[in-house]
């Protein structure tokens, strides 16, 4: 298993054990964030309506939050957070480059290139510095 595959299993097991949510629930949260009306994911999930209301209610006391497209939201952010976590566990950490960087072309280059953004350029500088 590769270091961000081990990762996202890892908050993901961690959202869901501190939140106790199975994957019911997320197959529920899933189709709420896709607007599906309580009849229709009912009848995908061969339910009662009433059973989808009083899950979501159980889900949304679980996540603190006051109602079911507030606990949809929750896991939208959960998918980007993921997101996130994939790009970022997948960037060359142990790869480093040969020889010096020239500070000065970066500034020139920078300037040059982009209008602007004085801060942004001057953390760039120092990254590179480093």
């Amino acid at each position: 298993m590769e270091l961000h595959e081990w990762w996202i299993a890892r908050i993901k097991s961690e959202l869901i054990a501190s939140a106790k949510l199975t994957d019911e629930d997320l197959i529920l949260l899933a189709q709420e964030r896709l607007g599906h009306s309580t009849k229709f994911i009912a009848a995908k999930l061969h339910m009662s309506p009433n059973a989808i209301n009083s899950r979501f209610q159980r889900m949304n006391a679980k996540l603190g939050v006051p109602n079911r497209k507030s606990a949809a939201q929750l896991a939208a952010e959960y998918g980007v957070i993921k997101t996130y976590l994939d790009w970022l566990t997948t960037l060359p950490w142990n790869t480093s480059t040969e020889g010096e960087i020239d500070v000065a072309k970066a500034r020139q280059i920078l300037n040059d290139e982009h209008y602007d953004l004085e801060k942004i350029k001057d953390r760039i500088v120092e990254y590179l510095a480093v």
